[in-house]
């Protein structure tokens, strides 16, 4: 009993103290990502508002209008002193239309490591509504930094919260705020006899967002049933795709049960199937869990190697440390390209590329350049299919170029290739043999025995396009 009442008090405290500062609301986060360990990482956005919002009456994530972020500026310090400013082209727009995917930075070998990182932007609307129903008006501009957990370097998982700050903020608890702390205090004395939950429900839908005090959110937590704990995740994973059996995604979840121990990733696993709650085609153990604020976590995950070149729908279930269960009530959507390590280390410079699919019929084709570094001056490159796998036959493509063409290489994930000339001439070949030309930055020739070239050879990372 004694510490029963201790823990009310420390309740009472941080309640009364909640109140005082409201003014705050979560729109999301942007967190430190490390794709594929020991090589690359990206920095990614997780907005928390429209259909990611955490349901009521949970405060976490309360904003439902959907809120934008633009003129986006994030500057990066590195271990090797350089600070770095990426503007929003850093940035791609994830396909629910809110998040983003950062761009990819290296992190192996000899490459300097992030240290910190501050994001700056804007906010679409400035006018808000919550899921109790309440209208707020947020001042229009943002900041989070990300800070290391264990300096020097920041780590997978480090974050920063993207938060909207009310412009009428009280620093007076209102009366119904103070009532409603009361009432739950007391409720937390008369025990599970009664529909305590559904009681704090609609007390909390009497009283406005920003003055709900953090210990409701404890309240809430410590009256939820203990069994069968029901998360919901937002509607795509950051980033929004990835390499199977190579890249690292996060699942963003809130209703976590609180007061029930930890979240021990040995203890969830990660399903992958072709439809929400459709037949698992993959799956795998999280590496990490980590909290991000209130009832929200952080998922991180490999792809599963089965997985082929589709959308899949992610969803989540595992126990808590103390063997409470948990469960998505929905899925995260994410884009899976797959590639094969052996054919990924089979691609570099050649006078010619050969593309041999990794999914779907075995259409071998191969991109030859008409041209050399000497004697053999010719423009062009010609598609030739080898193998027609069962698939359908082309007849062979003659691709025009400005310049003499000496090399090319190819994806088998993507079914794609690259070619270069002599000059500065750069060709990018899809897979239905459409072509993209592009220019380096080259500015000197190179001569050497076999002849002399600006750009003399190309080679493609199929693990990563």
């Amino acid at each position: 009993m004694r510490r029963f009442s201790s823990f009310l008090v420390l309740v009472l405290a941080l309640g009364l103290a909640n109140v005082a500062s409201a003014g705050l609301l979560t729109v999301g986060y942007i967190s430190y990502d490390v794709t594929l360990p020991g090589s690359t990482a990206e920095f990614d956005i997780v907005n928390l508002t429209g259909p990611n919002s955490t349901p009521f009456p949970d405060p976490t994530a309360p904003i439902v209008t959907p809120v934008n972020l633009s003129s986006l500026s994030l500057t990066v310090d590195f271990s090797d002193g350089s600070t770095v400013v990426y503007g929003s082209s850093y940035f791609t727009l994830a396909p629910d239309g809110l998040s983003f995917d950062g761009s990819v930075i290296p992190i192996g070998g000899a490459n300097p490591q992030p240290t910190d990182a501050t994001l700056t932007g804007t906010f679409s609307t400035t006018t808000v509504t919550l899921n109790d129903g309440s209208i707020q008006t947020i001042s229009p501009t943002f900041s989070a930094t990300i800070l290391p957990s264990s300096p020097p370097n920041l780590a997978d998982g480090d974050l920063g919260i993207i938060s909207a700050t009310t412009t009428t903020v009280s620093g007076v608890p209102e009366p119904g705020a103070v009532i409603l702390l009361a009432t739950a205090i007391a409720l937390l004395f008369l025990g599970r006899r009664m529909n305590l939950r559904g009681m704090l429900r609609k007390l909390m839908a009497t009283v406005s967002h920003a003055a709900i005090p953090a210990a409701l959110i404890l309240a809430v937590a410590l009256l939820a049933p203990a069994a069968n704990a029901s998360v919901t995740l937002t509607t795509w994973t950051a980033p929004s795709t990835g390499v199977a059996g190579v890249d690292f995604v996060n699942l963003t979840g809130s209703g976590f049960p609180g007061g029930q121990g930890t979240f021990p990733p040995a203890n969830a696993t990660v399903s992958f199937a072709l439809s929400c709650g459709g037949a698992v085609v993959g799956s795998g153990t999280p590496t990490s869990i980590i909290a991000v604020i209130g009832t929200e976590y952080r998922v991180h995950v490999e792809l599963p190697g089965a997985l082929g070149n589709n959308n899949y729908f992610a969803s989540l279930s595992g126990t808590t440390s103390n063997g409470t269960h948990y469960a998505s009530s929905n899925c995260s959507e994410v884009t899976v390209t797959h590639t094969s390590t052996v054919l990924g280390s089979c691609v570099p410079a050649s006078s010619l590329g050969v593309i041999a699919p990794v999914t779907g019929p075995a259409q071998v084709k191969a991109i030859v350049p008409n041209g050399s570094w000497c004697c053999s001056y010719g423009t062009g490159i010609e598609v030739v299919q080898l193998e027609t796998g069962g698939g359908p036959t082309f007849t062979p493509v003659t691709i025009p170029t400005s310049g003499d063409v000496n090399s090319c290489a190819g994806n088998p994930a993507t079914g794609e290739a690259v070619c270069v000339d002599n000059n500065t001439g750069v060709y990018h070949i899809s897979s239905t043999n459409t072509v993209t030309t592009l220019t380096s930055s080259a500015n000197n020739r190179a001569g050497f025995s076999g002849g002399s070239c600006e750009n003399c050879g190309v080679a493609v990372n199929a693990l990563t396009n």
